[in-house]
């Protein structure tokens, strides 16, 4: 989470994050966590759900995790390269030959060039808070009725839906009421 909460604060804007109609990039990220890898926020996101399998001390579905992630995450890394490639040309070929796919080279960090901002990574990361709770009340429930049904495991499973829906709705509220309409800012 401490990975994706960096990458989204230091970004460039207009550029990556949940672009889900087409790609996006005003610029290439090539400072802060995009210095040490292409793909920090997938890099986070499949260490987000390999702590999430962790929980059910299953190793099934521990490996099921780690090989859906690396196919997902092959597919959009596909896509976003080609993008890249074609937008920024040899600025993206110097950038990706010396900044590693999926793995971290601490060596190549060149610290960020905008200042972390804290009110875009509120507006911008509730959806992926959202899923690590989903992802966790899916384990509990998972394990009250497969495992172990007990009325620990209920009250934490109600926990978990509460949460939830109080990041989903906190998270909305923030984004589309207190930045975009109060603050009157983009993000």
């Amino acid at each position: 989470m401490l990975l994706r909460v960096y990458v989204v604060g230091v970004k460039a804007p207009h550029t990556s994050g949940r672009n889900r109609h087409e790609q996006v990039a005003q610029t290439l990220n090539t400072t802060g966590p995009y210095s040490i890898t292409q793909h920090p926020l997938y890099l986070g996101s499949f260490l987000i759900w390999i702590g999430v399998s962790i929980p059910l001390n299953n190793l099934i579905f521990f490996l099921g995790t780690v090989l859906f992630s690396l196919v997902f995450f092959t597919m959009l890394v596909r896509v976003e390269s080609k993008f890249l490639l074609e937008k920024f040309g040899d600025l993206y070929v110097k950038w990706s030959n010396r900044t590693p796919v999926f793995y971290v080279n601490p060596l190549g960090f060149i610290p960020a060039k905008n200042p972390f901002d804290g009110i875009r990574v509120l507006a911008t990361e509730y959806p992926t808070w959202i899923s690590v709770v989903a992802g966790l009340l899916l384990t509990d429930l998972l394990r009250y009725f497969f495992k172990e049904s007990t009325e620990y495991l209920l009250s934490s499973i109600y926990a978990w839906i509460g949460l939830g829906v109080a990041l989903g709705v906190g998270g909305r509220f923030f984004k589309y009421v207190v930045v975009l309409r109060w603050l009157k800012r983009s993000i």
